[in-house]
């Protein structure tokens, strides 16, 4: 068995077999502001990198999609179990993925904006 502290009260290693009585804690809680500057800048990425899709298919998806991406993130994902912090990590989620929707359709705007030009 090799343990190394990891944290405050939380070993990190491997076990072979062997039951130990310490108590593994898994606290990864990062700030929300991380997680707020992450989305924005994936999905400026992924929207100037992915294909673009048609105009109606953006709009059904900043229509509808947001709260399948809630439930798909909250219950499959299981962010319930984070208590309030999991919800707010579904919310946020869910609102990447929107974001990621608008800036497609800001993207598909300009560029018939351009091409009406």
């Amino acid at each position: 068995m090799k343990r190394r502290l990891a944290g405050a009260g939380s070993f990190r290693g491997r076990l072979r077999g062997i039951r130990i009585g310490v108590t593994i804690r898994h606290t990864q809680r990062r700030p929300l502001a991380r997680y707020a500057d992450k989305f924005n800048r994936y999905t400026s990425l992924q929207a100037d990198e992915q294909w673009l899709k048609p105009y109606w298919v953006l709009v059904l998806h900043l229509l509808f999609a947001f709260p399948f991406d809630f439930i798909k993130s909250y219950f499959f994902k299981r962010h319930f179990t984070g208590g309030i912090y999991g919800f707010v990590l579904a919310v946020s989620h869910a609102y990447s993925r929107f974001l990621k929707s608008a800036k497609m359709l800001e993207k598909y705007l300009q560029k018939s904006v351009e091409r009406s030009c």
